[in-house]
C-alpha cells in the first residue's frame, strides 16, 4: 500500500514539475537577462582589441618595400662593385663587364634590370620616380615613393 502511496505522490510531483517547467518556457527570468548581458558585453568588448591586432598585422605584412629596396641596392653594389665602365644615358644606368651589357632603368613605376637588352627583371616596385646620377665617381639613386619624400641613396 505504502508503494501505491508513493508511485501516486511520486506522479503528482512529476506533473507539478512538468506543468511549472511548461509554463515558465515562454520568457526569461531575470536571472537569466542578466547572465545573456554580461556575456554579450564581454565579449563586445574583446572586439576592439581583436580589430586592432588584425588592423597592425595586415598593415606590416603588406608594405615590404624597405626590405625589397635593401636587397635591390645590395644587386647593384655587387654588379657596380664588378663593373669595368658605368655610364648613365637618359637616365638609365648602363654597366658594362667582361661578358654583359646591365641597364637599369625607370619603367611604369617600377625599376627594372635588362641583362644585354633582352627581356627584364622586375628589381624594385611601388616607386614614383626614379633617378640616376654620377658625382665624384660615386653612384647615386634618388628614389621617390608615393606619398613619401624623395630619398638619395649613395650605391658606389
Amino acid at each position: 500500500m505504502k508503494e501505491v502511496v508513493s508511485l501516486k505522490v511520486t506522479r503528482s510531483v512529476i506533473r507539478k514539475i512538468k506543468y511549472t517547467a511548461l509554463r515558465r518556457s515562454n520568457g526569461f527570468t531575470m536571472i537569466e537577462m542578466m547572465i545573456n548581458l554580461s556575456i554579450i558585453i564581454m565579449i563586445m568588448s574583446l572586439l576592439p582589441l581583436i580589430y586592432m591586432n588584425i588592423y597592425q598585422l595586415s598593415g606590416k605584412s603588406t608594405d615590404h618595400f624597405d626590405v625589397n629596396n635593401a636587397m635591390f641596392q645590395r644587386d647593384l653594389y655587387e654588379e657596380l662593385s664588378n663593373a669595368d665602365y658605368v655610364e648613365i644615358v637618359n637616365n638609365q644606368l648602363w654597366i658594362y663587364t667582361e661578358d654583359d651589357i646591365i641597364q637599369y632603368l625607370y619603367h611604369k613605376q617600377r625599376i627594372i634590370r635588362k641583362l644585354n637588352q633582352e627581356g627584364y627583371i622586375i628589381m624594385l616596385e611601388g616607386v614614383k620616380n626614379a633617378y640616376f646620377e654620377i658625382r665624384d665617381n660615386a653612384v647615386f639613386l634618388s628614389i621617390e615613393r608615393f606619398n613619401k619624400h624623395t630619398i638619395t641613396y649613395q650605391i658606389i
